[in-house]
């Protein structure tokens, strides 16, 4: 391996071990992609990509700080003081009402 190879694979170790952190985190707790998935039949996730998927995206595409605060940004966002987005709610009736005409016609 070439020096400059290793130094880079050395200064991306942090942002590897974030993400394959934020990984397992979606494989285990989340209520959107984890086992409890089944819970919540609509999603849990007000934010589409949701939070960890969206974390997982800035820091692998922006790095771990700039990645890390518009991560934070976007968690401190979600809370049930905010009012969710049109696009958002307007998801949530198209998924309820396909739920609902699928239930009408079995």
């Amino acid at each position: 391996m070439r020096p400059r190879n290793l130094l880079q694979h050395i200064m991306g170790l942090p942002r590897n071990l974030i993400v394959l952190m934020i990984t397992g985190y979606q494989h285990t707790l989340s209520p959107d992609h984890g086992p409890l998935k089944h819970l919540y039949t609509y999603g849990y996730c007000r934010h589409s990509p949701t939070c960890s998927q969206y974390a997982k995206e800035q820091i692998q595409n922006r790095g771990l700080f700039i990645g890390g605060l518009l991560a934070i940004k976007r968690i401190l966002s979600c809370n049930p003081f905010t009012k969710p987005s049109d696009a958002r709610i307007r998801e949530i009736i198209a998924k309820t009402s396909d739920f609902t005409d699928h239930r009408k016609t079995v």
